[in-house]
């Protein structure tokens, strides 16, 4: 091969993985948090795994135990967050704004 084809391969191949770059950047992110999630509960899938002979029933009872302990914070979260909005909407409709007010005023300071 002389020089000329070997830069123009060089060129391409840079070219090429920049655009494969740019593709996957908006992805990044799920896959590190996919892969932090992975290394974490594969233990705990390893120990199901051996319980449980059948590999499809391993995994499937392993990505159930995941999603619930990742949907527990999630509930619970969401569950205050409809308390404090229900409370809110009560204290609007009374025309109680000054006491809602007083009551996170007092709960930001300590």
């Amino acid at each position: 091969m002389n020089k000329l084809s070997l830069y123009f391969f060089g060129l391409l191949l840079g070219g090429s993985l920049l655009l494969v770059a740019v593709i996957f950047l908006p992805y990044l992110n799920a896959f590190i948090l996919s892969l932090v999630l992975g290394i974490l509960f594969f233990p705990m899938h390893r120990k199901i795994r051996n319980n449980i002979k059948t590999p499809g029933l391993a995994a499937l009872v392993s990505t159930v135990v995941v999603v619930l302990i990742m949907l527990g914070p999630v509930a619970l979260l969401t569950s205050q967050l409809f308390t404090e909005a229900s409370s809110l909407y009560t204290q609007v409709q009374n025309n109680d704004l000054g006491s809602a007010s007083n009551q996170l005023e007092q709960k930001l300071q300590g």
